[in-house]
């Protein structure tokens, strides 16, 4: 990598290193950064290729949808991340490899998926995408046939856990000590910040932010283009209005395509008037997008400045986050959060789906709580409970896998679907549509 650091970034050559003293084969590249290695193994494991048939918002098994999978967003991320980075004079490298893998963790049908896993383990541990993110990279995944895990650099392993319990930071703990143990070493516990209320370096800070940027403007152009929202929705988003003084100065002679436009293109099929609409629509969404990264990247840069840190350890005990938003432009954010709540993730023709989905997902792990045995992939693993390793084997499911599986036990051996477990009957999953209109107040 030769790009000039600040001295308060990640630097290579400061790395604590990886757990084992292994490498995984013959390298190609020997310039190549610790964190740039991280990236090719992230790249070739299964749970990233996994991926692709994982939802984002919109269910990626819904042919009739355009819309991103959660590998197309987590590439948006990470090449985001690397461009902020480059601005920052942060490393590139392991803002990238963080960016590619800070949703690697997440279970199928998006969001649900979490909370279901969540509410059906509540006497096992619990499920949070987070932690279960490491446990991917630490034990689930296998690069080499020495050692459970991608074996990834500290700093990443660190970066990638974002949020942490006490409890689980403490089983962490347990888990370093047992390590250093047994290969004399002494690697510090990556939850040590969690546990000291610490802030994590600035390469994890702008990752976030990325990440929160990105999947809230791609879902507005993905709820655009599938008619969830209309042109009326996107002048009332919060954000809409920098971005329109922005085309007016640009342009004062603009004219914007109107609500009324789009019911008419609508109501006569009209394709070509369709296409240009949603075209014109994005390329608003996209300088949202734009102007938000820009008051991110330069607000940022005058809070580092000004803050006087020079060190990772001046970060670490700094009072609030230095890679962050305006206070106006954090409103829009957060206001725009709202939004896209009430408006896209509750609307019924996404919100519907989640009794589906929650079916799917009970029904897989009564399933496999009832026969272990017939779960497909790399076995049981004895030093965790039967409960840990069916949630493991159902999170590491894609959409399709899951739908299919469910539907062959369904069909099969119709009693394994069927078992004590169960939602609670206030779990928070949309009522029937006629309901959900009048609460959203869709016509």
């Amino acid at each position: 990598m030769n790009q000039k650091l600040a001295s308060y970034a990640i630097h290579e050559e400061n790395s604590l290193g990886r757990v084992y003293p292994y490498t995984s084969g013959i390298e190609i590249n020997d310039n190549e950064s610790i964190y740039a290695k991280d990236t090719r193994r992230i790249l070739h494991s299964e749970s990233f290729n996994r991926l692709r048939d994982k939802t984002q918002v919109f269910p990626v098994t819904d042919e009739r949808t355009n819309s991103l999978s959660r590998m197309t967003h987590s590439l948006q991320v990470a090449q985001l991340s690397s461009d902020i980075a480059s601005v920052l004079n942060l490393n590139t490298d392991i803002s990238y490899t963080l960016g590619l893998l800070h949703d690697i963790g997440h279970a199928p049908f998006g969001h649900l998926g979490q909370d279901v896993l969540n509410e059906l383990m509540q006497n096992y541990g619990g499920f949070e995408h987070n932690f279960q993110a490491i446990r991917i990279v630490d034990l689930l995944e296998r690069n080499n046939p020495g050692y459970n895990g991608l074996n990834l650099t500290f700093e990443v392993r660190e970066g990638l856990l974002k949020h942490c319990s006490q409890d689980n930071a403490k089983l962490l703990e347990a888990q370093t000590i047992e390590l250093n143990k047994k290969f004399g070493t002494n690697l510090p516990n990556i939850a040590v910040r969690h546990l000291k209320g610490e802030q994590s370096f600035l390469e994890a800070q702008l990752v976030n932010l990325a990440d929160s940027v990105s999947y809230l403007y791609s879902d507005m152009k993905d709820a655009f283009r599938n008619r969830i929202l209309t042109v009326k929705d996107i002048f009332e988003a919060p954000s809409f209005k920098n971005a329109y003084d922005f085309i007016m100065k640009s342009n004062p002679s603009e004219i914007m395509p109107t609500y009324k436009d789009q019911k008419i293109a609508i109501s006569n099929n009209d394709k070509a008037k369709i296409s240009n609409i949603n075209d014109y629509m994005s390329n608003v969404i996209n300088i949202m997008y734009k102007i938000a990264i820009k008051d991110l990247v330069s607000n940022s840069k005058m809070l580092i400045a000004d803050s006087g840190i020079q060190t990772l350890d001046d970060i670490r005990v700094y009072k609030d986050h230095l890679v962050t938003f305006t206070d106006s432009q954090y409103s829009i954010q957060k206001n725009l959060k709202t939004f896209s709540r009430e408006r896209i993730y509750r609307h019924p023709k996404i919100h519907n789906e989640r009794f589906n989905q929650a079916e799917v997902l009970v029904g897989l792990f009564n399933a496999y709580m009832n026969k272990p045995e017939i779960m497909i992939g790399g076995g049981i693993n004895e030093n965790e409970s039967i409960a840990r390793n069916v949630c493991d084997n159902i999170s590491g499911m894609t959409d399709k896998f899951a739908l299919y599986t469910y539907k062959y036990l369904k069909e099969n051996s119709p009693e394994l679907v069927q078992g004590k477990f169960s939602l609670p009957k206030n779990f928070e999953i949309s009522p029937d549509k006629q309901t959900e209109k009048k609460r959203l107040k869709i016509s």
